[in-house]
């Protein structure tokens, strides 16, 4: 095989991996434990902030301090 050859059937192979990929499949949450899981991370939020261990920086960048 030449080069290009090799290059060609290389950038085929990317392409199906990249574009043909599947999706990662994860059992959906039932409506209660998605709420509890939701209030337990606000409240935590809530507690490292208190306790100086979370700083919010900007509208979507946190600093954790462990």
């Amino acid at each position: 095989m030449r080069l290009d050859e090799l290059m060609e059937e290389k950038r085929k192979k990317i392409w199906i991996r990249c574009y043909l990929k599947r999706k990662a499949k994860r059992k959906p949450r039932d409506e209660e434990k998605e709420k509890m899981m939701i209030q337990l991370t606000y409240t935590r939020f809530r507690k490292w902030i208190k306790e100086g261990k979370l700083e919010i920086l900007g509208s979507r960048r946190y600093k954790l301090r462990i």
